[in-house]
């Protein structure tokens, strides 16, 4: 991988990593600290550079290749999106992958090697869940979700890209002790998708005093964001898609300010997702998958989990 270190001092660079997990309730917290004024968050969303060398491509499943084509794989690409940092003190970007490959740990910190580094982690068997809602939303996923869980070893094989590996997602307990490692404990920073629910002020409040910016700030918009769901109307939620939500807006700019028509298409596209449960004996069973991971992490992370298990 090049990224030499000349461009590394010249350039403004991330001196922070939000760096999963999938569907944990990352995309939220950006955009909590992306409203702080001494954060910078690049335009690209995921940029995933640093696991760009450690994928193949392309990925074979239904839409991967769409999203393959929004990955940076040229450092100095890669650079290039925080050149509009002015003095922030906090610059950063979220790539959710980084730590389901955790080898992107090394690399990060090889380029990066004072970056600090935010984890945010969801009970696995309601994240495989999530995942699985997130890709039927898109029409993506066909299959019922314990199809989907069947074919997981399958679809590895056959190069999906890491968001249908519904399971192996979830194995937390290596992913984040790879970043520990290769940072020290002082630099990682973990927190769970029940901190983010329960208590966002001291979330926040927390997460802005470990980049070191002003913890008294707090967000204006602070809804939930990256929610899933299966759409009640496959028509409406092909409208929101980036592609044409753009010109959905376009439309409704002419006759609505931008926070009313925000809040609007937020409304729109929540209120066409509904949600389904899970069966209780898929539940039992991925609960028994995940237990000895689960307590692995419980102890590597000090905090009790022991409500992951329960079903």
């Amino acid at each position: 991988m090049h990224h030499p270190l000349e461009m590394i001092i010249l350039a403004k660079q991330p001196n922070f990593f939000i760096v999963g997990a999938a569907k944990s309730g990352t995309t939220s917290l950006f955009n909590y600290l992306k409203q702080h004024p001494e954060v910078f968050r690049p335009a690209v969303k995921e940029p995933k550079y640093f696991t760009s060398s450690l994928t193949n491509f392309p990925h074979n499943g239904p839409g991967d290749q769409r999203v393959d084509s929004k990955v940076i794989k040229d450092f100095d690409d890669y650079l290039q999106i925080f050149e509009n940092a002015e003095d922030e003190k906090a610059i950063g970007e979220s790539s959710v992958d980084y730590l389901y490959y955790k080898e992107s740990a090394d690399l990060i910190h090889e380029a990066f090697p004072d970056a600090k580094i935010i984890i945010m982690l969801r009970n696995p068997v309601d994240r495989a869940f999530s995942a699985y809602l997130h890709l039927t939303r898109d029409s993506r996923e066909t299959l019922s979700f314990e199809e989907g869980l069947q074919k997981e070893a399958e679809r590895k094989r056959q190069n999906y890209e890491f968001l249908w590996h519904y399971k192996s997602v979830g194995m937390y307990y290596e992913q984040v002790r790879k970043y520990i490692e290769a940072f020290g404990s002082d630099r990682v920073r973990i927190y769970l998708f029940e901190d983010l629910q329960n208590d966002l002020d001291h979330l926040l409040r927390d997460v802005f005093t470990f980049l070191g910016v002003d913890p008294d700030i707090k967000p204006e918009d602070t809804k939930p964001l990256n929610f899933s769901g299966i759409p009640k109307s496959k028509r409406m939620e092909a409208l929101m898609k980036p592609s044409r939500f753009q010109g959905l807006k376009k439309v409704i700019r002419t006759f609505l300010p931008k926070k009313f028509r925000s809040e609007l298409l937020y409304k729109l596209r929540r209120s066409n997702l509904q949600k389904i449960e899970m069966q209780k004996q898929t539940r039992k069973e991925l609960i028994e998958v995940f237990r000895s991971d689960v307590n692995q992490l419980e102890q590597l992370i000090d905090r009790d989990l022991s409500s992951w298990l329960k079903p």
